[in-house]
């Protein structure tokens, strides 16, 4: 009772500052709040920062795996820089969930997990509202620094801006907030301009296309990388027939990390700042978007000095061919898909990420019916009924190579 007769006390002082929302970078936070907590002092947490000593908040949901996963790592980046930083999640979730969530989680429960977490949380919520998660906020002497991703928790982030007062992060602003954005350094072409990764620019959503007056139009797309570029600008010119899996792109360039994401998929934040591109470019209307987007691939290819091309090669592959039928009992294998022909269950098999890509040589008309499988010895009983076969072998098909040139 007595805590929450302070808490109203401190509404009643504070009122302004409590009630509002959307905190964005630079503003200035209370000082003197606590919150119900889990893995903490007395089941509370302060979230208050200094000069000496960052304060992170990192939102999450247990429905977050990337938040799970993240956990032992920013336990063991608090366990090296001590007193220098609290790392704190953040939960609407109340606590008894939360508790048996620790529990009950393999992962968390062999990696002895115990990050503090405040719980049931209906305030910092609403002064930092997201739409995704993780959402990380970091703040120094009560000011907001930085809204990010959590690839940016490192030893080094959080030194630089305690003892340097810098901090180089990607911003991440889900509701497009009015923020102060500092400007991308511009390296420019007579024809285009293309920069790195700005914050004042909107996120990744393909390629652009925005009528200036009756004369030119502007094709642009910003934030991304110069793969994903160059194969929505192909899908422009040519519809795509197959999906770009990693087997279908070779790269014979000095260092392959530099052009697009991981290959292990962590880090994507971190490289997209350091990696990511902006472009930009005026045409005469009087070009049809297919010539737009040859001219924007000739742009890129020789700002970066790397060539795209269309080849066929001889690669290992899945191959789907006709055999007898063979009955089998599938009674005991719910039905999950119902697939219009062999090139669905094709495409089907590329898009689980699972198998090399696949060759669809049964040309099978009819209606497929399976369940869920994980290898092709299940996938191939169930298919025995329809005279179709998966197997691997090597065949020749298309394939994307990007080749450096001087």
């Amino acid at each position: 009772m007595k805590q929450i007769i302070i808490i109203y006390f401190l509404l009643m002082i504070f009122g302004g500052s409590y009630a509002q929302t959307d905190f964005i970078i630079g503003d200035k936070i209370p000082k003197t709040l606590h919150f119900k907590a889990i893995h903490a002092e007395g089941g509370l947490l302060d979230i208050a920062s200094s000069n000496e000593q960052i304060t992170i908040l990192d939102f999450f949901h247990t429905s977050c795996v990337t938040c799970i996963e993240s956990i032992p790592k920013l336990m063991a980046v608090q366990k090296s820089l001590g007193n220098k930083v609290k790392i704190m999640m953040v939960t609407k979730q109340d606590k008894n969930t939360i508790e048996k969530f620790f529990k009950t989680n393999k992962f968390l429960a062999d990696k002895n997990a115990d990050i503090p977490m405040i719980v049931g949380d209906t305030l910092l919520s609403k002064w930092f509202r997201h739409e995704s998660f993780p959402h990380v906020v970091f703040l120094k002497d009560n000011v907001v620094r930085a809204i990010t991703h959590s690839d940016f928790i490192k030893s080094k982030v959080i030194l630089d801006l305690l003892e340097k007062d810098e901090i180089r992060v990607i911003r991440k602003n889900d509701y497009l907030l009015n923020e102060i954005k500092e400007s991308a350094h511009n390296l420019e072409n007579k024809l285009y301009t293309i920069t790195g990764y700005d914050d004042a620019k909107s996120p990744w959503n393909g390629i652009k296309f925005e009528k200036l007056n009756n004369d030119s139009l502007k094709a642009s797309f910003n934030n991304t990388s110069f793969f994903i570029a160059c194969i929505a600008l192909k899908s422009i010119i040519k519809k795509p027939s197959f999906l770009m899996l990693p087997e279908r792109v070779e790269w014979n360039v000095p260092i392959k990390d530099k052009y697009q994401y991981p290959d292990d998929g962590t880090g994507s934040n971190v490289w997209l700042m350091e990696n990511g591109i902006c472009y930009e470019r005026s045409f005469s209307q009087s070009l049809d978007s297919i010539s737009i987007a040859k001219l924007v691939i000739h742009d890129l290819e020789e700002y970066f000095r790397v060539h795209m091309m269309e080849k066929v090669k001889n690669k290992n592959c899945l191959v789907i061919k006709q055999i007898d039928a063979t009955m089998v009992e599938n009674d005991a294998v719910p039905i999950v898909h119902k697939l219009e022909g062999s090139s669905v269950l094709a495409f089907l098999l590329d898009y689980s990420g699972e198998f090399p890509p696949t060759i669809d040589e049964a040309d099978y008309k009819g209606v497929i019916e399976i369940g869920n499988f994980e290898t092709l010895e299940e996938l191939n009983y169930q298919l025995a009924g329809y005279g179709l076969h998966v197997e691997r072998k090597s065949r020749e098909y298309d394939i994307i190579e990007f080749r450096k040139y001087d």
